[in-house]
Parts: structure tokens; sequence; C-alpha cells
């Protein structure tokens, strides 16, 4: 698979996405988790909620915990239905996101994607990797990993924001 040997500080990313891919496959989505990194210890969380309102929340105290294990950095991993667009329209997908209900839009007009978001809590770098994807019948197609620097995702805020608050 192209884009295998992508490896960011404590991140295979390519490995990340493969396996997020196998899950898709699988089970037809994937459940959103994220990965804080401390000096001592990787920690995975799984984020469960049932509707925006529970997300906010769970992104927020996802911050929290990531403040009180004394990480450093923080990868979200999660699929999203999303506008279809090109590479060069990305970025205003992703900063409307919240705005923007993607699932009320036409079969024609929708794309999925696994998104894996990078963020180094010391440094305030991030990167973001788009891996899109459509349903074909029983299967699924998937394109090339996509890389971002310049998006912030919302999510990212918010958990910025858990850790943040004091």
């Amino acid at each position: 698979m192209e884009g295998i040997e992508i490896m960011e500080g404590y991140v295979e990313v390519g490995k990340i996405l493969e396996l997020a891919e196998q899950n898709v496959r699988h089970d037809g989505f994937l459940v959103p988790v994220a990965f804080g990194f401390s000096a001592e210890q990787t920690y995975v969380f799984q984020i469960v909620f049932k509707n925006d309102e529970e997300k906010f929340q769970q992104y927020f105290a996802l911050g929290t915990c990531l403040k009180k294990a004394g990480c450093f950095r923080f990868v979200l991993l999660n699929d999203v239905a999303m506008r279809q667009v090109e590479k060069e329209k990305f970025k205003e997908v992703v900063e409307n996101y919240v705005t923007e209900r993607p699932t009320t839009y036409p079969e024609s007009m929708r794309q999925e994607a696994i998104i894996l978001q990078d963020y180094d809590l010391v440094k305030k770098t991030f990167v973001m990797y788009c891996k899109r994807y459509k349903k074909v019948g029983k299967d699924f197609k998937f394109e090339e990993i996509e890389r971002f620097e310049e998006i912030v995702s919302e999510m990212v805020r918010v958990v910025i924001e858990g850790f943040e608050n004091r």
C-alpha cells in the first residue's frame, strides 16, 4: 500500500490508516479513537457519543484527560461523511464541518473519509491525513492518503480547549 512508510514522531500514519481501512471494510464504519503520548506512556481512548452535544463533551473531556496524564501530543482517528470536493477546497469543508450536515446531501455529493489528526501540544504543530472512500456495492473504494498542514478541525480545537482549561 502506498504511503505505508509515512512516519512522523510517534505515529506510523500509513500503518494506522491501513488498519482503519481494514476496520471500515469489515464493519462498515470506524469507531473514533484517540491516542495520547506522554514521556512515560501511550494512552488509547475510545470516544463514544450519541449526538453532537455528547461528541463535543467527550472531545473536551479527552483534552482534560490528556492534560492530567501529562501528554504532549495526541492523535484523533475517525471516519466522517463530508461534501465531495477537490483537494484544493478540502480546507473549506473541514472548517465548515460543524455548520454543514454532509449526511443530508444526496449520495452523489457525499463522500466518506478516514481522518487522522496529529497535534503536538508543546510545539503547537498540526498535521491532518485524509483517506477518502466510497462504498461500491458490498466493497469500498479507497483513495490515496492526502496530507494537510494548514487545517485544524473543530474537534481538535475542542480537545485543545479541554487541555488548556484550568
